[in-house]
């Protein structure tokens, strides 16, 4: 199963981070944008390499809560 996580803060430069599996990081302007390629490259991925995919974003109460690729909530 891969993992794609997006933080609800930006960081220090004011960019979205968007961490797919251990090594792979994306920045974007907005959080919108980070969210909309976690979920095109969530749909990617799962095809391409066959594996499961979850999305991973963290609320503003910080609980971490995980998405299908549709972001249709998994809980």
């Amino acid at each position: 199963m891969l993992m794609i996580d997006i933080p609800f803060a930006p960081e220090r430069d004011r960019s979205w981070t968007v961490a797919i599996g251990r090594n792979r990081r994306q920045h974007f302007a907005t959080r919108k944008d980070a969210v909309e390629f976690a979920a095109s490259e969530a749909e990617r991925l799962q095809r391409a390499e066959r594996c499961s995919v979850v999305i991973n974003i963290e609320g503003a109460d910080g609980m971490w809560r995980p998405f299908r690729t549709s972001l249709d909530s998994i809980t």
